[in-house]
């Protein structure tokens, strides 16, 4: 673990010196393009990890020098709880039914159970030695949680918040991802001892049986792992190769390797299915990778030290975590921000398409300016005019001929 350790102590001296640099309270305000920061959350110290809910409302921020979880209002890009949770909390999943998040402690060997109703921690489940990654199966009965000290996975049954099974895998467990059918979880094993030094597998794990069936090779020195919505590909991100690799699950072999940026640790992919995010953190951006060409198709700069990375339900967002910062960086993955002008207007129509809603024949579209933006924005109208420089959340609603409205939250910034 002595990479670990280094990075860790890396990490504690730049968060310091950056907190000199950027007050903790402030949103960070710019003009959006497609694949660019478009906003920064302050969160706690050391943020590692991002979940966000299936509303897409809220996102959770597992803070690892603070031993917290951060909850923002995604239609706010504001803190709005912080829950205390165990000590080094280092990744996060949330149950399908979207009523718990869990926390991996990495110092405590223990996850903690956060109820999202009541933003506290309710129970608190022992582990293996050094936990890392946590993956809930789709129907939302069992979390897996790779070990990487013990070797193992833990298999917590979540109706009872315990340990039901202890499975071996390779040596030093670090990621691990389920397939969309909950029928094998791929396991990322840091093999690091003897001739192996570097080297690297993949185990897949049968749900059914809690077996090992097949061990794929050549995936060195890995960070994260991600699978494809239609469950064909799994993609790794390769940390001292600068690369991504793909594999084919039908075959259980790489079968393609996407050059990326220095030191890729996190990966996410759009709903689609049709691009890869991934954090680069020696190189400070995100490489958005095309899935069907497997090339990089952008790079998106502005993050800082950036950790994993979640999108929102919806696709039109990625949150990033920057562990040099203290922050989430918010980009947006979609066409650029509508630039709203002091004493300006734009029209509905456009703040529709940059949310990406849905706009069906016939319908009409509406706008409501949040409290706290009052007085930087106003409706007109169908159309949204600039006050004063600053802020401004406003929700777009898409009413049609038959059937429920469709709302959507967005932030613009107001400039001169």
């Amino acid at each position: 673990m002595e990479r670990r350790d280094r990075l860790r102590s890396v990490m504690r001296a730049l968060v310091a010196v950056t907190a000199l640099l950027v007050s903790p309270q402030v949103l960070l305000m710019a003009p959006t393009s497609a694949n660019a920061v478009h906003v920064r959350i302050a969160v706690g110290d050391g943020p590692k990890e991002i979940a966000i809910n299936r509303a897409g409302t809220f996102a959770y921020v597992a803070n690892y020098f603070s031993d917290s979880v951060s909850r923002i209002n995604l239609a706010t890009n504001a803190v709005n709880a912080t829950i205390s949770v165990g000590d080094g909390p280092d990744n996060i999943a949330i149950n399908p039914a979207g009523t718990f998040a869990y926390v991996v402690n990495y110092e405590s060997d223990t996850v903690s159970r956060i109820n999202l109703a009541t933003n506290t921690r309710d129970a608190t489940i022992p582990v293996g030695d050094e936990p890392g990654q946590i993956a809930i199966n789709p129907t939302g009965t069992f979390a897996y949680v790779v070990n990487h000290e013990s070797d193992t996975v833990s298999r917590i049954k979540l109706a009872t918040n315990t340990v039901d099974a202890t499975i071996s895998v390779s040596d030093g467990p670090t990621g691990v991802a389920i397939n969309p059918a909950g029928t094998f979880a791929y396991i990322l094993n840091e093999v690091t001892s003897g001739d192996n030094l570097g080297s690297g597998t993949v185990s897949k794990l049968n749900l059914a049986t809690n077996r090992v069936d097949d061990t794929i090779t050549g995936v060195n020195e890995s960070g994260s792992i991600a699978i494809n919505p239609a469950g064909t590909f799994a993609y790794v991100t390769s940390w001292g190769t600068g690369t991504v690799l793909r594999i084919n699950l039908a075959t259980n072999r790489v079968d393609a390797t996407i050059a990326v940026g220095d030191r890729p640790i996190g990966i996410a992919i759009n709903p689609a299915g049709t691009f890869a995010y991934v954090t680069n953190f020696d190189s400070d951006t995100v490489s958005k990778v095309d899935l069907v060409t497997n090339t990089v198709k952008a790079i998106i700069t502005g993050v800082y030290g950036p950790e994993e990375i979640a999108l929102n339900p919806m696709g039109t967002f990625a949150y990033v975590a920057e562990s040099m910062g203290d922050m989430v960086a918010r980009i947006s993955l979609t066409i650029s921000a509508p630039e709203l002008r002091v004493k300006r207007s734009i029209p509905a129509k456009l703040i529709a398409a940059y949310a990406a809603l849905p706009m069906k024949e016939g319908a009409t579209l509406s706008l409501r300016v949040g409290t706290s933006s009052t007085k930087f924005c106003r409706v007109s109208g169908i159309n949204l005019i600039g006050v004063r420089v600053g802020p401004c959340n406003v929700t777009v609603t898409m009413k049609p001929r038959v059937g429920k409205l469709i709302s959507r939250p967005v932030t613009l910034s107001v400039t001169k």
